[in-house]
This record gives C-alpha cells, sequence and structure tokens, in this order.
C-alpha cells in the first residue's frame, strides 16, 4: 500500500497505481492512497480435517407417551426390537447417499461410543464423497 499527501496524488501517481496488477488509486480529502488486495484460494482444502459430536435421543413411549425420551451420553440406551428390551451400545454408522455402501471417514465407517467420544474427525474431501 501507497499513500500520498497534496501534490504527491497527481496524474502521474495516478497512472503508476494503474499500472499495478489488481492496485486501486483513491484520493480523499487531499490525501491519496494505491492499494491492492490480493485474493487466493487455501492449497488443498480437501485436506482440511473437520470433527462431528453428535448425540441421539430414543423415543421409548409408545403413542402418547412421548415424555420417554432418553439421551445418549456416557450411559448405554437401551433400544426396542419388537416387544423385547435390549441393552446394546449404540454403534454410529457411516454410508454413502445410497444409504447402503458403508463409507470410511478417518479410516473407518463404522464407530462405537468410545471411537467416537471426541467426534468423528476426516478430511473434508472424506466427508463430501460421502454425501455423493
Amino acid at each position: 500500500n501507497w499513500r500520498g499527501v497534496g501534490g504527491q496524488c497527481d496524474e502521474a501517481a495516478r497512472k503508476w497505481c494503474r499500472n499495478i496488477t489488481g492496485a486501486t488509486f483513491q484520493v480523499e480529502d487531499g490525501n491519496c492512497t494505491c492499494f491492492r488486495r490480493d485474493e487466493y484460494f487455501a492449497k488443498n482444502p480437501e485436506e482440511q480435517r473437520i470433527s462431528f459430536v453428535h448425540g441421539f435421543e430414543v423415543d421409548f413411549g409408545r403413542g402418547d407417551e412421548s415424555d420417554k425420551v432418553g439421551q445418549g451420553s456416557a450411559n448405554r440406551v437401551p433400544f426396542f426390537t419388537s416387544s423385547s428390551t435390549k441393552n446394546d451400545e449404540m454403534l454410529t454408522v457411516i454410508r454413502y447417499k445410497d444409504g447402503e455402501s458403508l463409507c470410511k471417514v478417518g479410516g473407518s465407517a463404522e464407530w462405537s461410543k468410545s471411537d467416537s467420544q471426541g467426534g468423528i474427525t476426516g478430511t473434508l474431501g472424506e466427508w463430501l464423497s460421502c454425501a455423493g
């Protein structure tokens, strides 16, 4: 950036500034500036690492028993299969857009509670690949 005052803000300064690629010349109240703004893209944005921290909620009620809701945290949450209750650890499974094929993020497509406790971390490229 260059700043000038009074007589420095003449036509020669304006021409000099305009010869600089991407530069802008401005005059205000007897002062002038010649500045250039550099824009660039980040290198390899697909390698940026992104972590998702998530939870879940299970509705234990039937019909109007909507107040019976469990939230996932450090405890196991029972889930229902027809009339039986099962206490197992929830598993986070990452799939491609088709909903069938497993998609690896951070080296795995299946994450246990202990594996995902600090979040599921993968590159932007991995997440976008899974999203299709």
